[in-house]
């Protein structure tokens, strides 16, 4: 019996069946959100982007090591799912810190989503310790302060992604990969 394994899809959208619903919604601002520390000598948090769509609720992207499809371009590493999922709710209840950016009018979750695809930045990869996230938040808020599409406070969501939480201790970068 021969298997041939699913092909690899970087974007899921959790729930799927709310994928329309999301994609039409309005982004009123970006935020930077660091959450739970990782096990990992040196302490880094993991870090990912919410869409704010009103007051009280957000899109949240985050790219995350699959750990199961392996790296093409990183020595033992994986690569990553970029998750969109909406949770009805600003931000996760594991937030150690948050950076707050507004973006230009009238667009919408399918627009940024499909500019994030359009550049390739749902095709990353993770170190082999399942490192990158930092990485790759910081590389989304440059492309899309560079584009126009976000603005202020730029600089201070890319100084918070250096710092480990809640001690502010400085951590490099990990390295990630686009393919």
């Amino acid at each position: 019996m021969n298997y041939t394994p699913p092909v690899f899809e970087p974007v899921v959208y959790v729930p799927a069946p709310n994928k329309d619903q999301v994609r039409n919604l309005l982004v009123h601002g970006i935020y930077a959100v660091s959450h739970e520390t990782i096990p990992i000598p040196g302490g880094a948090n993991h870090w990912c982007l919410y869409f704010r769509t009103s007051k009280h609720e957000s899109v949240r992207v985050d790219m995350t090591p699959s750990h199961i499809q392996p790296s093409t371009v990183l020595s033992g590493g994986s690569k990553g799912n970029m998750i969109i999922s909406y949770p009805q709710s600003p931000w996760s209840n594991s937030v150690t810190c948050v950076v707050s950016m507004s973006v230009c009018e009238n667009l919408t979750e399918g627009f940024l989503l499909d500019y994030l695809i359009a550049s390739n930045r749902h095709r990353y990869e993770f170190d082999g310790s399942g490192q990158g996230c930092r990485t790759w938040t910081s590389d989304q808020i440059h492309l899309l302060s560079n584009a126009g599409y976000m603005t202020g406070p730029v600089a201070e969501a890319h100084s918070a992604i250096l710092l480990a939480y809640p001690s502010k201790t400085p951590v490099a970068l990990a390295r990630g990969a686009y393919y």
